[in-house]
């Protein structure tokens, strides 16, 4: 016997915080907030041991990108658009290579879907550079990835 399909709590009006526990914490993080700090994109991510590393930098900024654009997607609050957007933009005009020990890999295959999901979220958005974006997933996320 099939079971009737869960039905969804009615949408909450513009403007009303939502009362889930898991919205109430990305509401608090840093990373979710429109207002911190400016992208640090890089020309080269080093991963890995053997070197000066910024991952930490890169995948900080991608979670930024994410929450925001998530919370756009959700509450239309332009602030968090024009963060992610710029968030994703410094990093696909700036990022060239990915290099490092083996971990350069495995990070570029975390961050790159974390990447990818924000992109699409930002689809369409105003200033959001699709193309460029899509550039530098294939030569450098997706080429690191992929070997």
């Amino acid at each position: 016997m099939r079971r009737p399909a869960p039905s969804l709590p009615p949408r909450r009006p513009p403007g009303q915080p939502s009362r889930t526990p898991g919205c109430r914490t990305v509401r608090r993080t840093w990373t979710g907030s429109p207002r911190r700090s400016a992208p640090a994109p890089s020309r080269t991510w080093p991963a890995g041991s053997g070197g000066p590393q910024n991952i930490a930098t890169l995948f900080n900024d991608v979670h930024a990108a994410y929450q925001n654009a998530l919370r756009w997607r959700i509450s239309g609050d332009r602030a968090h658009g024009d963060a992610a957007r710029d968030i994703l933009n410094a990093w696909a005009g700036t990022l060239k290579e990915v290099t490092g020990s083996a971990d350069r890999f495995l990070a570029a295959g975390l961050q790159g879907y974390q990447f990818a999901n924000a992109a699409e979220l930002m689809r369409g958005y105003p200033g959001f550079d699709l193309d460029r974006f899509k550039t530098m997933m294939l030569q450098v996320i997706c080429g690191r990835s992929g070997r």
